[in-house]
């Protein structure tokens, strides 16, 4: 429960611009929140948009194509290898937090209206972190746990504001591979060894990291084949993606390393530090915004080939800090 609140909670916040007033009783509510339940029975399959990005190796995050009046941005989190289906819609945030908790009661009577006598209800409140989480759980049968919930209807402060979201679970269980997580006890975001690891990467990429790679993972397919490192940065291991014409490395420090957005941005500023000190690379204008920042480097001897590039990036969200790398070296063509 609280693994999951800390990787989706951070993704509310790229929202767009808020709408001037909440329509939770109008019919073209209720139009929208049937049409988004039927396609829940069905694990979003209407519903799931285009990939906006995956989240470690937690979460697969996709634009709804399902909207709901008033909501600010919707999306469809999708679990790479275990967990719960949901969509996320985010609605304009309030500046009290009595306020957000009355538009809060008229969603979940919006949803309870909608479908009358199938939904109980049930509200408590959870702490992630410094983020205190308002939970109202609705389910069709009477229930202990909010993880079992159809729906959540929720609120939790941020930047100054008390953000409003309902989540809609898919309805059954979303047949996928559970893997075998290892105990890890020595992830810290202080790894003294970093450089000389990203010099040693740098050296096995001129391989195509073949000593890098241990081994193979579930996610291979007719388009690629994934191994997980050897090496391991912050108590966790990276990923090889070896495709017909390149293969890459991604490294990236996530909420078990970073307790908080700055900590992600001093990474990052620690890891361009290292990779412009190699001076392998010619780096291009650091693009981003108060969310995400990132920065690409190419090969600095363009006539060389086959070439390499860097991409250095982190996600300043709250709930869901990252911050790490991806290597790339092509392959000749001929």
């Amino acid at each position: 429960m609280i693994r999951k609140l800390l990787i989706t909670g951070g993704l509310m916040f790229a929202s767009l611009p808020f709408f001037a007033q909440d329509n939770f009783d109008s019919p073209a509510f209720s139009t929208a929140l049937k049409k988004l339940d039927a396609d829940r029975t069905k694990l979003f399959a209407n519903g799931k948009g285009s990939l906006i990005r995956t989240i470690g190796s937690f979460y697969s995050l996709y634009q709804s194509t399902i909207p709901i009046p008033g909501s600010d941005s919707f999306t469809v989190s999708v679990p790479v290898s275990s967990g719960r289906l949901y969509a996320s819609y985010f609605f304009k945030s309030s500046v009290t937090l009595m306020d957000a908790k009355a538009r809060s009661a008229k969603l979940v009577s919006a949803l309870k209206n909608t479908f009358p006598e199938s939904l109980q209800e049930t509200q408590r409140t959870d702490t992630v972190n410094n983020f205190i989480y308002y939970k109202t759980c609705l389910q069709q049968a009477p229930f202990a746990n909010c993880p079992e919930a159809d729906y959540d209807v929720y609120i939790v402060f941020f930047k100054g504001a008390y953000q409003l979201v309902l989540r809609a679970y898919g309805k059954k269980s979303l047949p996928l591979p559970v893997k075998k997580q290892e105990l890890i006890t020595n992830i810290t975001a202080d790894d003294p060894q970093l450089e000389q690891k990203i010099r040693y990467l740098m050296t096995s990429m001129e391989n195509f990291f073949e000593t890098e790679k241990g081994k193979e993972t579930l996610n291979s397919n007719e388009f690629y084949r994934e191994f997980e490192t050897k090496t391991s940065i912050w108590g966790l291991t990276g990923k090889i993606k070896d495709r017909k014409f390149e293969t890459s490395v991604y490294f990236s420090a996530d909420y078990r390393v970073l307790v908080d957005p700055a900590a992600a941005q001093k990474l990052y500023e620690k890891l361009k530090s290292i990779f412009m000190g190699l001076g392998k690379f010619r780096f291009s204008n650091e693009t981003g915004d108060s969310n995400r920042k990132s920065i690409f480097g190419r090969q600095d001897n363009s006539a060389a080939a086959p070439g390499f590039t860097v991409v250095i990036d982190c996600y300043m969200l709250a709930g869901a800090p990252s911050a790490g790398f991806l290597l790339i070296k092509k392959k000749n063509s001929n």
